[in-house]
């Protein structure tokens, strides 16, 4: 869950500008006087991305990928110690270059599987990612949507927000919608 929420916050910030800035956009163009008041809202954008029904299928898919990857790691890593003791076992049988050999065919297997376990580390990590910028534009969606309906003038990010009235919290309300519209984003790894 570490990772996943590491990922999550790598890009927020940048996400957050994107929010302010598509609640300026797509609200229509109005002159304020100095008199006005700017309406403002919040939302807790890291709630909405561990907590919504879309980030919790995320989740599960990825703990059942790195189960799978789990399993078949400890098979390769049992094969190799059983090669590993096969080749102990043969050494004084062996001449010298043919023991060299199979410890270098042995050393070859073992930094292929290295390498397999890492293409896959980083083929779960892109899928990941793109999922959860997938969720992402859901969630700048529903925002940008809440923004224009209610007339915001700014959206803020509950996480650059010290203190904030509750009234003008909207993560309630964007984690229904959200809910509602977005049950499942599937994660594929290629």
């Amino acid at each position: 869950m570490q990772r996943f929420t590491t990922h999550c916050f790598v890009s927020f910030f940048n996400f957050f500008a994107v929010i302010a800035l598509a609640a300026f956009i797509t609200s229509p163009v109005k002159a304020q006087s100095a008199n006005e008041p700017i309406s403002i809202a919040v939302v807790n954008i890291q709630a909405l991305l561990n907590d919504s029904r879309a980030a919790k299928s995320i989740q599960e898919q990825v703990d059942r990928y790195r189960k799978e990857f789990q399993e078949d790691f400890l098979e390769k890593e049992n094969d190799l110690k059983e090669r590993e003791a096969a080749i102990a076992k043969e050494r004084d049988s062996l001449s010298e270059e043919a023991f060299r050999e199979k410890v270098a065919d042995f050393q070859k297997r073992v930094v292929e599987a290295q390498s397999v376990l890492q293409e896959r580390r980083r083929k779960l990590d892109e899928a990941v990612s793109a999922s959860l910028g997938e969720l992402r534009e859901e969630i700048l969606k529903i925002v940008a949507e809440m923004s224009e309906q209610n007339g915001y003038d700014l959206v803020l990010s509950r996480q650059n927000v010290v203190l904030v009235e509750r009234s003008i919290d909207i993560s309630k309300d964007v984690m229904e919608r959200l809910n509602q519209s977005v049950k499942k984003i599937t994660v594929t790894v290629k």
